[in-house]
């Protein structure tokens, strides 16, 4: 009885454990044709001009992360008031000419009882965030203007 109450906890800590890795799926991922600095700087840019307030910034590991923001409205415009997310960004160099980033968006639903709990978006709204994201980094790298 005791090896089973023991395989139960250790199922159940698995199954809660938290999903807010980096991501690595292609929707999640892109290389860029450009230098390694023109991305960093476009992303910290990007990031906190959609509203992210940056609460880490380090240029030589490659790692931009937001503080969690209400109302995220960027593409997931029900994202007010008992939801709110953030944005993990990791920037690696692939050659002088390419650099290679992977994001990953981490959501939250309050509950009034539990608190923040991570939530997991659909694949459909979750795709459009990841497209919508990139196409404005690639916009940037192009020289192109972006709403913002």
């Amino acid at each position: 009885m005791k090896k089973i109450l023991t395989l139960a906890l250790i199922l159940f800590s698995v199954a809660c454990a938290s999903t807010s890795q980096i991501g690595t799926s292609d929707e999640k991922t892109r290389t860029f044709d450009a230098k390694y600095n023109k991305i960093f700087s476009i992303l910290d840019e990007y990031i906190t001009k959609r509203g992210f307030p940056i609460i880490k910034k380090d240029k030589e590991n490659g790692l931009i992360e937001s503080r969690f923001k209400e109302g995220m409205g960027l593409v997931i415009p029900q994202f007010i008031g008992d939801r709110r997310g953030k944005i993990i960004a990791k920037i690696t160099k692939v050659t002088e000419e390419k650099t290679h980033v992977a994001l990953n968006l981490i959501t939250e639903m309050r509950d009034p009882t539990t608190g923040w709990n991570e939530i997991e978006t659909n694949f459909t709204q979750s795709k459009k965030f990841y497209d919508v994201f990139f196409e404005a980094v690639l916009a940037r790298v192009e020289g192109r203007s972006i709403n913002f």
